[in-house]
């Protein structure tokens, strides 16, 4: 009969460290002290705007948009978004060499703060 014991399935080091840096990449940066996510979707998002702009697309009010977090955002030129894409790339980045470094030798806890990079801060 399974009981709790004999029906947890464990997760290799090596998984648990690549769910860890995909968790901060999820969790993101800060901008203007609000959380920004870097997954996949907001990368993708965010280089759009940039694209948008160097084609001339954006009208002069900006771009207006709402993050995950709940943060009215409006960003009105591409120097502004460049550098919010240039952080999540930068941040992106360092969160999968420390990944790469920690699956090498998988630490005990590899949640632990201090093998991960710091959040990138930007100040708009």
């Amino acid at each position: 009969m399974p009981t709790i014991l004999n029906t947890i399935k464990v997760i290799s080091p090596v998984r648990e460290i690549r769910f860890e840096a995909e968790r901060r990449i999820a969790m993101g940066i800060l901008v203007n002290g609000s959380p920004f996510r870097c997954d996949d979707v907001s990368m993708q998002r965010v280089g759009e705007i940039v694209q948008a702009f160097g084609e001339g697309l954006v009208a002069e009010d900006g771009v207006r948009f709402s993050t995950a977090a709940g943060v009215m955002m409006t960003l009105k030129s591409e120097t502004q978004v460049r550098s919010i894409f240039d952080a999540m790339r930068r941040y992106r980045s360092a969160c999968l060499a420390a990944s790469a470094l920690l699956q090498s030798n998988p630490p005990a806890n590899s949640a632990d703060d201090s093998y991960w990079p710091g959040q990138e801060i930007v100040a708009l």
